[in-house]
């Protein structure tokens, strides 16, 4: 496998000096999912909403340097919310996760 030239813009490493990007590369098949991967997925939605309020969410260490990131870079994060925020969000509202496949 060819691996891809990565680059990082400088105005991100300026802004952000801390910030950790990683990537992965890794080739996939997509199956039918299973009933017990998706038991396994309902399980970690349902802690996640006993543990979790939409108060609690912001004050999550990763989720506030993520915040803090999206500020730094000029952008809103109320507006633009990071993706794990979002889907923590939802899950506590008692939307659950919507599923694509098993990816």
């Amino acid at each position: 496998m060819q691996l891809p030239t990565i680059s990082v813009d400088k105005i991100l490493l300026e802004s952000c000096p801390a910030v950790q990007l990683g990537i992965l590369l890794t080739q996939v098949k997509v199956t039918p999912g299973s009933d017990a991967f998706l038991d396994l997925i309902q399980a970690g939605v349902a802690v996640q909403k006993e543990q979790q309020t939409l108060e609690t969410i912001g004050k999550i260490p990763a989720l506030l340097s993520t915040r803090r990131a999206y500020k730094a870079l000029g952008k809103d994060p109320s507006r633009y919310r990071p993706s794990a925020e979002a889907l923590l969000r939802r899950v506590v509202s008692g939307k659950g996760l919507y599923q694509v496949n098993n990816v």
